[in-house]
C-alpha cells in the first residue's frame, strides 16, 4: 500500500498494512497506527460511576500486581478514569494520601473524587519515589507527547507500570478487527513489544519485567469471540459505557455467539499463557540510569 503517512514514533515512511485491517505497521520500529488518525485519543472507557464495595475484579487484580512488584510507597495512576484502580489500591494498608490519579474527563474525575480519591488534571511537579501506572492509556496518547510525559517522570527515582493492547497477540493477528481492543476511533497507536521498548528507551526507561494480566485476557477472549458473530463490543458498550441493561434478545444471542465461537475463545485463553502472545503487554520499567 502506498501512503505518505509517517510513523508517529520514528517518523519513517516505510510501512505496510496489517493484513485485513485498517492499520499500518512501521517496518522500522514496528508500531501500529490507524490509516485514518483519530481526532482525539480522549475517551471515557467506563461509565463514570463511583467505585464501591471491593471494586471490580480487574481493578483488584491490577492493585494486587502493583502491590506485589512495587518498591515504592507512593502511587500515581495516569488516566485513572473513575478511579477503580485507585479505589482497589486503597483497600488495604496503603495510606490514602499516598495514592492519587490524573484524568482529563470531568465526569470521571467527579466519580473518582466521590469515592474519596485524589485526582488532578495534570501530573504534579516533582514526582519522586513513586510507582506510576498507565492501564490501557498509552495507546490513547500521541507517541511524542507520551515520550514527553514519561521523560518528565523518569527523573525522580520512579517506577513505571504500563499495560497496553498487544499488537503481537494471537487475538489480533488471527482475528484482526474482531480483536476486543481494536479501536481506531480513540487509539492513536497499537504497540508491539519492540515498539513499546523503543518508545520507553526514547523516554529514558528500560523494561525490567513483563507480567500476565489474566482479567484482561478473559475479557478479551469473551469479547473477541462475541465480535466474530455479534455487533462489535455490543455488551461492553451497554454494560460499561452506557450502564444499561441488555435486552433478553441480546443476552440470548450473545450466549449462542459464545457457544458458536467456543473454539476461538478457548484458543485465545490458552494464548494468554504466553506473555508474548497474550492480548495485553504489561511491564515494569525503571529509569535507564537506575541499576535493578
Amino acid at each position: 500500500m502506498s501512503t505518505k503517512m509517517n510513523c508517529p514514533l520514528c517518523h519513517s515512511n516505510n510501512h505496510r498494512q496489517v493484513p485485513h485491517t485498517s492499520y499500518l505497521q512501521c517496518e522500522q520500529c514496528t508500531i501500529q497506527f490507524p490509516i485514518e488518525s483519530p481526532l482525539t485519543g480522549v475517551v471515557t472507557n467506563q461509565y463514570p460511576k463511583s467505585p464501591t464495595g471491593r471494586g471490580t475484579r480487574l481493578a483488584r487484580s491490577q492493585a494486587k500486581l502493583v502491590k506485589k512488584i512495587s518498591s515504592k510507597s507512593k502511587f500515581i495512576d495516569l488516566g485513572c478514569g473513575n478511579g477503580e484502580f485507585l479505589y482497589a489500591l486503597s483497600q488495604g494498608s496503603i495510606p490514602s494520601d499516598s495514592i492519587s490519579g490524573v484524568e482529563l474527563d470531568s465526569q470521571s474525575i467527579d466519580a473518582a473524587r466521590k469515592a474519596g480519591m485524589s485526582v488532578a488534571t495534570e501530573i504534579p511537579a516533582g514526582v519522586t519515589n513513586t510507582t506510576v501506572t498507565l492501564w490501557h492509556v498509552a495507546e490513547h496518547i500521541e507517541p511524542q507527547k507520551l515520550i514527553e510525559i514519561l521523560t518528565q517522570i523518569s527523573e525522580g527515582n520512579n517506577e513505571l507500570v504500563i499495560s497496553v493492547p498487544n499488537g503481537d497477540s494471537i487475538s489480533w493477528l488471527r482475528y484482526q478487527e474482531a480483536f476486543s481492543f481494536f479501536d481506531p476511533v480513540s487509539h492513536v497507536t497499537q504497540f508491539t513489544s519492540i515498539s513499546l521498548e523503543n518508545l520507553l528507551a526514547k523516554a529514558n526507561w528500560r523494561i525490567v519485567s513483563k507480567y500476565r494480566t489474566p482479567w484482561y485476557g478473559i475479557f478479551n477472549a469473551i469479547q473477541t469471540a462475541l465480535n466474530l458473530t455479534r455487533p462489535r463490543n455490543e455488551l461492553y458498550e451497554l454494560l460499561k459505557r452506557k450502564k444499561s441493561i441488555p435486552s433478553p434478545s441480546i443476552l440470548v444471542a450473545s450466549v449462542f455467539g459464545l457457544i458458536l465461537n467456543l473454539f476461538p475463545m478457548m484458543r485465545m485463553l490458552i494464548a494468554e499463557i504466553s506473555i508474548s502472545s497474550s492480548s495485553s503487554l504489561t511491564i515494569l520499567a525503571v529509569p535507564t540510569k537506575v541499576n535493578r
